[in-house]
């Protein structure tokens, strides 16, 4: 009986470390229309679009369609918000330097937050990568792309660019209204042409 309990206590003190209470099937859940971003706790003054990516993917093309998103967005908003970028991976120097070149090259203006594994899962959940969210002046998701159900690694040769620019703009637009910013985050390679 002594070893059942003595489980038990190691498996509690795991799930206080870990932040699991609270959460659903013992993890946290994914972050969501809704949720609050964390990591904004008050230091943006208006709304901000966070893209979270895995730093290592600097050195390959899966960054090209969210990167042309977030200079779009950039471009026909005038910017009228902030743009946090989460990198996740080692929190080193060279890392950072990686990164900052990388949204250089792609003449993306950014905060750059270095964050390791463990943090990115503790503050967005298991969710996929790379991922954009639009959070209003409160730090609360309004739109997060691609969604839930796209598993921890997205496809975003299949996600509709346009329609990703349109539903950030709509909601940079409408900033307090509660209209549903859902998006199909699925689309085909021909939608995107368009």
């Amino acid at each position: 009986m002594r070893s059942v309990s003595s489980r038990a206590t190691v498996a509690l003190a795991l799930c206080l470390v870990g932040g699991c209470l609270g959460e659903q099937g013992g993890r946290r859940s994914v972050l969501a229309k809704g949720d609050a971003v964390p990591l904004l706790g008050g230091e943006t003054s208006g709304p901000a679009v966070v893209w979270t990516f895995r730093s290592k993917d600097c050195l390959t093309c899966n960054l090209a369609n969210p990167a042309w998103v977030v200079r779009r967005l950039q471009t026909r908003s005038g910017g009228d918000f902030e743009t946090v970028v989460v990198a996740v991976g080692e929190t080193t120097k060279d890392e950072r330097t990686l990164v900052e070149g990388f949204l250089a090259s792609e003449r993306i203006s950014a905060r750059v937050v270095m964050q390791s594994p463990r943090q990115h899962r503790r503050d967005f959940g298991p969710g996929p990568m790379p991922a954009l969210y639009l959070a209003n002046s409160a730090g609360v998701v309004r739109v997060a792309v691609p969604g839930s159900s796209a598993g921890s690694v997205a496809n975003w040769d299949a996600v509709d660019v346009n329609a990703v620019v349109q539903a950030f703009l709509d909601a940079l637009d409408s900033r307090e209204a509660n209209e549903d910013n859902s998006i199909d985050t699925h689309s085909t390679e021909e939608e995107n042409d368009r």
